[in-house]
Formats: C-alpha cells, structure tokens, sequence
C-alpha cells in the first residue's frame, strides 16, 4: 500500500483505488479525508476484516465488528483514560530505572550492544507489569520465558516465515480458509497465565495497580464505574454481564501485542535518530536536564507531562518510521466520497 499511496500523493490525488487480487481495495492519501472517515463518517467503516479463529489471539477488540466490538469497546474505553495510565507509572518507573541499570554497566565495557533486542526486554518487563502483574525479568535474562513467547509471537514477521505471513494476509482479506498459526504453545502459555493469575487475585482478594486488575473489575461488574474500595471488584455485579476468561485473555495478549513490537521499534528508531542527529540529542537532553532540576530529579508522571520537546521527537520518529503499516477498514454501507461522485 505504500507504494500506492505514495504514487496518489505524487499525482496530488486525495484518496484512489487499486486491486489486492480481487478485492477492489481503496487507499486514502488527504489526512482530513482520513480523519473524516476515521472519526466522523466511521459508522461506514466500523468494520475490520473478519478472522474466523478460535484462537485468543483474535478473540480481541481489534478483530471485532458489529455489536460485540460496540460492547468491548464500551467497556475499555475507560481503561485507557489518563487516570488509568498514571496508575501503572510507578511500574514503569520501576522497569526504566533497570533499563539505565543495565545500559550504564553496558557502557562500561565499551563494546557494541544490539539495541533493538535491548528495547524489547525492557519493553517485556514494562508490559508484564503494566499488564500482568508479573516479574519478567527479561532485562537480567534474555532467556525468560515471557520474552521468548513475545518472540515467536513475531517470528511471523521474519523473512523465514514470510510464506506464513503471507497466506495470513490472504486468509484476512477472505481470499484463503483460516489455518493453523502454529502458536498453540504460546497460546497456552498466556491463556494459563490470564486464568492462574485471576484465580489467585480472587481467591486472595490481591490487588495490584495493572490492566489485569481492570479486566477483573469488567469480568466482575460488567462496568469501570468509580470503586471506593479496590476489593470491590471481586464482588461480581448483577446489573451488567462481565467478561468472560476468554474475553479477558484476548484482550491482555493484545495489550502485549500492540505494545511489544510498536514500542521496542520506535525507541530503536528514536535512539538511531539521535545517533544522527547530535543538535538534537542535545536539546533533547537539555529539556529533560532542566525538567529533572524542577522536579528534585524525579521522574514523576507531571514532569513527564512537561517534555514537549521529548514528544515531538517520539512523534517524528512514528512519522518517520510508522510501526503499523496501515490501517484496513471495510466499508459497511454504500459511502460517497466527500467533494466527489465517487461511491465506495
């Protein structure tokens, strides 16, 4: 889609269409046309490509449609609110001051390291936290099982499994029967980790400031309506249906999926860019000198806030480098395009 898109934007076309075998596929160039039909007109393309898996890695609001996703997202929603996310910051905190721990010792030796594997440690131990409740430990072991689960998870992406990945893109478009992915190992392993954990934090009233605690307060009250007692959330509620374990599982390896791969890549970016770009490592490294001074040199939620310069360098480097190379919708209803005659 990429070379698609960049020969529209090069004709100075706003959005074209092209064929992905035989599905007429159509492919946006105008960001306000895409915020149009990503925001205001997305009741026409509410839908994602179907994956008739029985499987946990589907079983998530991003392969939803229809009224179950309308439900599930009416329940995240309001996990992911700021609220929600200052209350994992401490285990962050926690994982970024292991990460300045190991670089530093790795500093010391003068030898090479590989960064990218580096990042996606950390960023293991950052989402076994934030999302599990669980010590990873991938940063001391790189061979900890969690870590090495995220990885086969994306040996798909590899060039050894490209014909996988590419009967999968078939498979997403309709064009090819679902078949096995071959993860029933990892599979099982996050599916027994969700349900054990559950288990023990219920029947041990544990609470512990993470997704995993949200999804149990959804699995429970159907809602995430203000609790003034933590424990409250494993009193089940009568009012609304909760989520079910498998529910629970889908939605927590997406919370691994989605922050793994994006996460450690963009900071492998971040970091080659100041590599190259030595002015502005340095402002980069003054604003967050000056910020640190402010703040007694903690790095607290509020003094993370204040680094707008730091943001505009993540924010480049998405541009730059963008993680996710698109992001397929299905019409659902006949649509004409704004400013045009044209009918999707």
């Amino acid at each position: 889609y990429g070379e698609f898109y960049q020969e529209f934007k090069k004709r100075g076309l706003k959005h074209g269409g092209v064929y992905f075998y035989t599905r007429p596929t159509w492919v946006l160039v105008d960001p306000d046309l895409i915020k149009t039909v990503l925001i205001s007109d997305f009741q026409y393309f509410s839908a994602h490509n179907p994956m008739y898996l029985n499987s946990i890695f589907f079983k998530n609001l991003f392969h939803m449609n229809g009224e179950p996703w309308e439900d599930m997202r009416r329940k995240l929603t309001p996990t992911f609110t700021s609220g929600k996310m200052k209350m994992m910051y401490n285990i962050l905190l926690e994982k970024t001051n292991g990460l300045a721990d190991l670089v530093d010792s790795l500093a010391k030796t003068g030898e090479a390291a590989e960064i990218k594997e580096l990042v996606a440690r950390f960023t293991t131990d950052v989402i076994g936290g934030c999302g599990f409740g669980i010590e990873c430990d991938s940063l001391k072991n790189v061979n900890s099982t969690f870590f090495q689960h995220g990885q086969n998870i994306f040996k798909l992406l590899t060039p050894k499994t490209a014909p996988k990945l590419y009967k999968l893109i078939l498979m997403s478009l309709g064009l090819m029967r679902p078949f096995n992915l071959n993860l029933e190992e990892t599979e099982a392993f996050f599916r027994k980790l969700v349900e054990d954990t559950v288990k023990y934090r219920e029947e041990n009233k544990v609470v512990r400031k993470d997704f995993l605690h949200l999804m149990i307060q959804l699995k429970n009250n159907g809602t995430m309506k203000d609790i003034l007692n933590d424990k409250d959330i494993f009193i089940k509620s009568k009012d609304e249906a909760g989520l079910s374990m498998e529910e629970i599982a889908g939605q927590c390896l997406l919370f691994f999926m989605a922050g793994f791969e994006t996460s450690s890549t963009t900071l492998s970016f971040v970091f080659l860019e100041l590599s190259k770009n030595q002015n502005i490592q340095e402002k980069l490294r003054k604003e967050i000198r000056t910020i640190f001074d402010k703040y007694d040199g903690i790095l607290s939620y509020d003094a993370l806030q204040e680094m707008t310069y730091c943001e505009c360098v993540i924010n480049e480097t998405l541009r730059k480098y963008p993680p996710i190379a698109s992001l397929p919708r299905m019409c659902t209803k006949d649509y004409v395009v704004p400013g045009s005659d044209a009918l999707i």
